[in-house]
């Protein structure tokens, strides 16, 4: 989890709590670290990963692997193409100048 500067600074940062619901601690030194999840928190979480961060190219890096950076990047392309590439087209069509990137 980010520090709270980080999370004020860095509000897409994939490393805030919003998208890591599952807090694992230990308490006075004790070997044995409690973890906790809210109810629901889980499922939040998961939601927001889907639709805030995994169509932009954003997850943990500890889900780093190739078979899902390969499904990430056809899912960023797919994200690309409904919404970038529509709109792009629905701007010329109607003559409205865009500032290309």
């Amino acid at each position: 989890m980010c520090s709270f500067q980080e999370s004020v600074y860095n509000p897409q940062s994939i490393n805030r709590h919003f998208y890591r619901p599952i807090i694992k601690y230990s308490i006075g030194g004790i070997d044995q670290a409690m973890t906790i999840v809210s109810y629901n928190s889980l499922t939040i979480s998961l939601q927001q990963l889907a639709t805030n961060a995994l169509s932009w190219g954003k997850y943990p890096d500890e889900w780093k692997d190739d078979c899902f950076d390969e499904y990430i990047k056809n899912k960023k392309h797919l994200n690309d193409k409904i919404l970038e590439d529509h709109h792009e087209h629905l701007l010329k069509e109607n003559n409205i100048l865009s500032q290309e990137t």
